[in-house]
């Protein structure tokens, strides 16, 4: 491919990790991209109302969703309302949609602004919106909002040892492993091991043009 007069050899290094080619094909597609109707992801504030407590009520009870959480038992209404109502100045919660179609949630929590820290969960309930590269979008929001919005300096998160695609993923997209803990949750009469990992700010700086670079390309 021969390069464009006005385009730099080095743009695609620069801003977005690749050879200058590869970036000019990706700007390529990115403006084809502008022209196509696609699905819009975002995450809205959780609300009081019925509507958000009862929707989460039923999705944190689904097998597809409960066999991912740490908790080993069904999940009362009363339950889930105080989970709600507790402790809010350290966590936020959002309703995950598409096209303003909710299809699952996300949170920061355990949020402490003295050292700067979050942790973070998120699912998508809906078994139909599941591999079409939502949870990207999602998980790309959730970090902005964590360390641009809310200014903190590293996110943390935890997930069960077994489930490689999931923590792979986090790996893929800037943490860094900081813990294995043996036989750390009892589930289901099991115990499991469960991997941490970690980002910092500066690491999501590095990271964000490349996963910025992904979701566009991902969006076709």
């Amino acid at each position: 491919m021969t390069l464009p007069a006005s385009v730099s050899p080095d743009v695609g290094e620069r801003f977005f990790g690749y050879d200058g080619e590869t970036a000019v094909a990706l700007q390529r597609d990115v403006e084809h991209l502008r022209l196509v109707p696609r699905p819009v992801v975002t995450l809205r504030p959780m609300g009081t109302d019925q509507d958000d407590l009862g929707r989460t009520f039923v999705w944190c009870n689904l097998p597809d969703v409960a066999k991912y959480m740490y908790r080993d038992h069904e999940i009362s209404y009363n339950e889930h309302n105080a989970w709600f109502q507790a402790q809010k100045d350290t966590w936020v919660r959002w309703i995950a949609e598409v096209d303003g179609e909710p299809i699952g949630f996300a949170q920061l929590y355990a949020i402490n602004r003295k050292d700067g820290t979050f942790e973070w969960g998120d699912y998508i309930a809906l078994t139909e919106a599941r591999g079409k590269g939502y949870g990207k979008w999602i998980k790309f929001l959730i970090h902005e909002h964590g360390f641009e919005t809310l200014g903190l300096r590293k996110a943390s998160c935890e997930v069960f040892a077994d489930n490689l695609s999931v923590w792979s993923s986090h790996l893929k997209f800037g943490y860094r492993m900081e813990g294995y803990f043996t036989a750390h949750v009892m589930k289901g009469g099991t115990a499991r091991d469960v991997v941490r990992v970690g980002m910092l700010r500066d690491d999501w700086d590095r990271a964000k043009p490349k996963i910025m670079a992904s979701l566009r390309c991902s969006a076709a």
